[in-house]
């Protein structure tokens, strides 16, 4: 009985985040941006817009829009690792907050750009 669980799920492991994206969005646009510091490339499943070049002007805004605001919430989380340190709060524990307030706050931002531009972010991996 097991045994279509066992290999739905092996199928499933084989998938790349880009055929499950594909599978849930069949009419978005698979477009790819480097990242501003040159070692990532960011995926997003994009709405299709009137024509190719409206797609790409979107995606191009929701790339910046990611960009600017996961720097931003990095920042803050780096300067509050350094803060409890200084503090004496510990390491591990501010890293935790930290890292919490960190994943929240890229979600929100991931939930945005979707709103704003139609665009999702779905993948990142080495450049």
């Amino acid at each position: 009985m097991r045994l279509p669980v066992f290999v739905g799920a092996l199928a499933l492991a084989a998938c790349s985040a880009e055929d499950v994206v594909r599978s849930a969005y069949p009419d978005r646009q698979i477009i790819d941006f480097p990242t501003s510091d040159g070692l990532s490339v960011v995926s997003y499943a994009c709405a299709p817009g009137d024509n190719d070049a409206a797609t790409m002007a979107r995606a191009t805004e929701a790339h910046i829009f990611v960009e600017r605001n996961i720097d931003a919430a990095a920042e803050i989380f780096a300067n509050r690792i350094v803060s409890g340190v200084e503090t004496g709060e510990g390491e591990l524990s501010t890293s935790i907050g930290a890292a919490s307030g960190l994943n929240a706050n890229a979600e929100r931002i991931t939930d945005a750009a979707e709103e704003r531009y139609q665009c999702l972010l779905f993948d990142e991996r080495a450049a």
